[in-house]
C-alpha cells in the first residue's frame, strides 16, 4: 500500500469517525432529554399524590439513575409515600433513619416507621424490626411507642 492509499484510507476513517461521534451526540442528547421528561412526568405524577410515583421519584434520588443522587431528597419522597402507608416506603424510610442517611439517626422514628409496615405483616418489615429493636434501649422503644399511639389517634 502506497503513502497516498494510506493517507487516503486515514482520511476516510477520519470522516467515519467524525460521523459516528455525531451519532452518538445526538443519541445521547435524546436519551437525556427523554430521561428529562420522563423524570418531570414522574414528579408531577408524584406531587399530585400518587404514592406509587412518590417512591419511585424517590428511588431515583437515592440512586442517582436518572436524577443526581440526594438522600435527603429521597428520604422526602419515601416519607410522602410512607404516610400515604406504602409498605415499601416505610421500610426503606425506617431504614435510612436507623443508617442516617439523608435524615438524622434516630432509631424511634426508624422503629415507628418499621412497626407501620409490619402491622401488614410483610416478612422484610418483621425480620427489620426484629434488628432494630435489639439495637435500641427501652427509653427509645417506649418514645417510638407514643409516636405510634399519637399517628393511630390523628387517623
Amino acid at each position: 500500500m502506497g503513502i497516498w492509499s494510506l493517507l487516503l484510507s486515514v482520511k476516510g476513517a477520519q470522516a467515519t469517525l467524525r460521523k459516528t461521534v455525531s451519532v452518538v451526540r445526538q443519541v445521547r442528547s435524546t436519551i437525556e432529554n427523554a430521561s428529562a421528561a420522563e423524570l418531570q412526568d414522574l414528579r408531577r405524577r408524584a406531587e399530585s399524590g400518587d404514592r406509587l410515583a412518590q417512591y419511585d421519584l424517590a428511588e431515583t434520588y437515592y440512586t442517582g439513575a436518572g436524577a443526581p443522587q440526594d438522600f435527603a431528597e429521597a428520604a422526602r419522597w419515601f416519607e410522602l409515600s410512607a404516610r400515604s402507608g406504602y409498605v415499601k416506603s416505610q421500610v426503606t424510610l425506617s431504614m435510612l433513619y436507623a443508617a442516617g442517611r439523608g435524615v438524622e439517626r434516630d432509631f424511634t422514628r426508624a422503629l415507628f416507621w418499621i412497626e407501620q409496615a409490619a402491622a401488614t405483616r410483610d416478612a422484610a418489615a418483621l425480620r427489620f424490626r426484629s434488628k432494630l429493636l435489639a439495637k435500641m434501649s427501652a427509653e427509645q422503644i417506649a418514645a417510638a411507642r407514643r409516636l405510634i399511639d399519637a399517628w393511630n389517634t390523628e387517623r
